[in-house]
């Protein structure tokens, strides 16, 4: 009996995932044109609500662990490397 509640929940539950999935679509078109809206605070309240849900926002945006010197200066070489590559492909 408890394995076939788990089932119809787990149906349930994957139903309802899709259902989302599906709204989904639609309430990024709703955020795209708060964005291009004339109301300040209804582009800026979008633009929180797109960074929060992408964790680009707040507290994801933290780094999670002390950077070292030699992490910046690697990271700045690489950067460096890709604007501006030695063999002017760019």
């Amino acid at each position: 009996m408890e394995k076939l509640q788990s089932a119809i929940r787990q149906d349930l539950w994957n139903s309802q995932k899709e259902q989302i999935r599906g709204l989904s679509a639609r309430a990024l078109d709703v955020l795209q044109e708060d964005l291009e809206s004339e109301n300040l605070r209804l582009r800026q309240a979008a633009a929180v609500h797109i960074l929060k849900s992408g964790r680009l926002y707040g507290e994801g945006v933290k780094p999670n662990s002390e950077i070292t010197e030699m992490e910046v200066h690697h990271s700045w070489q690489l950067q460096s490397w890709r604007f501006y590559p030695e063999d002017g492909l760019c």
